[in-house]
């Protein structure tokens, strides 16, 4: 086996030396808030319950243009889903998302 250079021997004593100068950091420390008691007529602390069944989604008003007659009948021209079409997972899922793309 050969020896270390001086310049390897210097260059391991340098990143030993540096490398032992390192520490970790304090970690912070928060602190933190004891919880409060919720008065009983507060409306805040009103548990809501969820409803069984399909997700749905409501829009604020007027947050998109309304379709116009042509984005209507291309939406109207795209074919339901059916045995020929390429499926990914349960036919039973409860969230179906449905991907028309056009390779050009």
């Amino acid at each position: 086996m050969r020896p270390l250079s001086k310049k390897a021997a210097f260059g391991l004593l340098l990143l030993s030396l540096v490398l032992s100068s390192c520490k970790p950091a304090a970690a912070e420390v928060v602190p933190t808030v004891a919880p409060t008691a919720v008065p009983a007529g507060d409306s805040a602390a009103t548990i809501v319950q969820p409803t069984p069944g399909p997700a749905t989604c409501q829009l604020a008003a007027n947050a998109l243009p309304a379709a116009s007659s042509e984005e209507l009948a291309a939406l109207a021209a795209i074919p339901p889903v059916n045995e020929n079409d390429l499926i990914h997972g349960s036919p039973t899922a409860p969230i179906t998302i449905l991907e028309y793309s056009d390779y050009q």
